[in-house]
Protein backbone atom coordinates (compact mmCIF):
# COMPACT_ATOMS: atom_id res chain seq x y z
CA UNK A 1 0.00 0.00 0.00
CA UNK A 2 2.90 2.36 0.67
CA UNK A 3 4.07 1.82 -2.89
CA UNK A 4 0.79 3.20 -4.27
CA UNK A 5 0.86 6.21 -1.93
CA UNK A 6 4.50 6.96 -2.86
CA UNK A 7 3.71 6.72 -6.59
CA UNK A 8 0.75 9.12 -6.27
CA UNK A 9 2.80 11.52 -4.17
CA UNK A 10 5.67 11.50 -6.68
CA UNK A 11 3.24 12.05 -9.58
CA UNK A 12 1.61 15.04 -7.86
CA UNK A 13 5.01 16.47 -7.00
CA UNK A 14 6.15 16.25 -10.63
CA UNK A 15 2.98 17.97 -11.84
CA UNK A 16 3.31 20.78 -9.29
CA UNK A 17 7.02 21.35 -9.93
CA UNK A 18 6.57 21.44 -13.71
CA UNK A 19 3.64 23.86 -13.38
CA UNK A 20 5.57 26.16 -11.05
CA UNK A 21 8.64 26.10 -13.30
CA UNK A 22 6.52 26.90 -16.35
CA UNK A 23 4.86 29.86 -14.61
CA UNK A 24 8.17 31.22 -13.33
CA UNK A 25 9.77 30.89 -16.75
CA UNK A 26 6.91 32.83 -18.33
CA UNK A 27 7.10 35.49 -15.64
CA UNK A 28 10.86 35.97 -16.10
CA UNK A 29 10.40 36.18 -19.88
CA UNK A 30 7.81 38.92 -19.38
CA UNK A 31 10.04 40.83 -16.97
CA UNK A 32 12.98 40.62 -19.39
CA UNK A 33 10.80 41.94 -22.22
CA UNK A 34 9.67 44.90 -20.10
CA UNK A 35 13.25 45.69 -19.03
CA UNK A 36 14.25 45.75 -22.69
CA UNK A 37 11.40 48.15 -23.53
CA UNK A 38 12.25 50.43 -20.61
CA UNK A 39 15.96 50.51 -21.44
CA UNK A 40 15.09 51.56 -24.98
CA UNK A 41 12.91 54.42 -23.71
CA UNK A 42 15.44 55.53 -21.09
CA UNK A 43 18.12 55.75 -23.79
CA UNK A 44 16.05 58.20 -25.86
CA UNK A 45 16.53 61.92 -25.83
CA UNK A 46 13.50 63.95 -24.70
CA UNK A 47 12.93 65.12 -28.26
CA UNK A 48 13.07 61.59 -29.67
CA UNK A 49 10.74 60.27 -26.95
CA UNK A 50 7.97 62.83 -27.54
CA UNK A 51 9.01 65.58 -29.91
CA UNK A 52 5.79 67.60 -29.81
CA UNK A 53 5.76 67.92 -26.01
CA UNK A 54 9.50 68.66 -25.97
CA UNK A 55 9.05 71.45 -28.52
CA UNK A 56 6.06 72.87 -26.64
CA UNK A 57 8.01 73.02 -23.37
CA UNK A 58 11.08 74.41 -25.10
CA UNK A 59 9.00 77.15 -26.78
CA UNK A 60 7.30 78.02 -23.48
CA UNK A 61 10.69 78.33 -21.77
CA UNK A 62 11.98 80.58 -24.55
CA UNK A 63 8.82 82.74 -24.42
CA UNK A 64 8.99 83.07 -20.63
CA UNK A 65 12.68 83.89 -20.58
Amino acid sequence: MDFLWDAITEWLKEILVSGIMSNLSGMFDGVNDKVGEISTQVGMTPQAWNGSIFNMVQNDIVNIG
